[in-house]
């Protein structure tokens, strides 16, 4: 728990307008895995990953849905967060996942419909039986989380839970540099089950030093 305590306190915590948070250009975690099967972590997890799986197993006879997703974003050269903008999208299966595909033919800025073995949470829930945080992703990757968030960025209520998701690369030693901070918050409710409300992330990209994209969408 110390280490996921401390992941919170590195970034999230701000008492900036959340339209001008940054990132600190050298975030790092350290690789110093802690069991999450021993803290309170555990049982929220589980409740996304078993929402998620309820709505994998519904995806099929979902495809052409449609849905309304409010979208907005930030370029490395803005300062502030873009206007919102509604973006109808259906649900279509090209390939192996299912995506978020806009009118135009484009896939969403978001493209994956998130499920327990497709996207930001895949790695998670594949070792929800054995799970640790930081845990590796890659051979020189990383990602540290938690469902402890900051509601500056995600606030969990009686039917939704949000997860932080840290992902770094190695620089050093045990130590692992943060290009990307994402937060999700999944409905765990009857309705809309498995599918993230909110979404954020803010990352380095390719941007300049100190500087930051960021894209948010909110199911409607």
């Amino acid at each position: 728990m110390i280490v996921l305590l401390s992941l919170l306190t590195l970034v999230s915590c701000s008492d900036l307008p959340d339209e001008v948070v940054e990132m600190e250009s050298q975030e790092l975690f350290r690789f110093e895995p802690e069991p999450v099967s021993a803290s309170e972590e555990l049982p929220r997890i589980q409740a996304i990953c078993d929402a998620l799986k309820v709505k994998e197993e519904r995806l099929p006879t979902m495809i052409g849905s449609s849905y309304t997703l409010i979208f907005s974003e930030k370029t490395c050269a803005d300062t502030a967060i873009g206007a919102e903008a509604d973006v109808p999208v259906t649900i279509e299966r090209p390939e192996i996942g299912f995506i978020f595909k806009k009118a135009n033919g484009d896939t969403f800025a978001f493209p994956d419909v998130e499920t327990s073995v497709r996207g930001s949470v895949s790695a998670i829930c594949a070792n929800i039986h054995q799970l640790s945080s930081p845990m590796l992703t890659s051979e020189k990757g990383a990602i540290a989380f938690t469902t402890f968030t900051s509601r500056v960025h995600c606030a969990s209520d009686h039917d939704t839970i949000c997860i932080h998701i840290k992902k770094g690369e190695l620089v050093s030693g045990l130590d692992y540099k943060v290009h990307s901070n994402e937060w999700l918050k999944f409905k765990t409710g009857t309705d809309k089950t498995g599918f993230y409300v909110e979404r954020k992330i803010i990352a380095n990209a390719d941007c300049p030093t100190g500087k930051n994209i960021e894209k948010r969408a909110r199911l409607k």
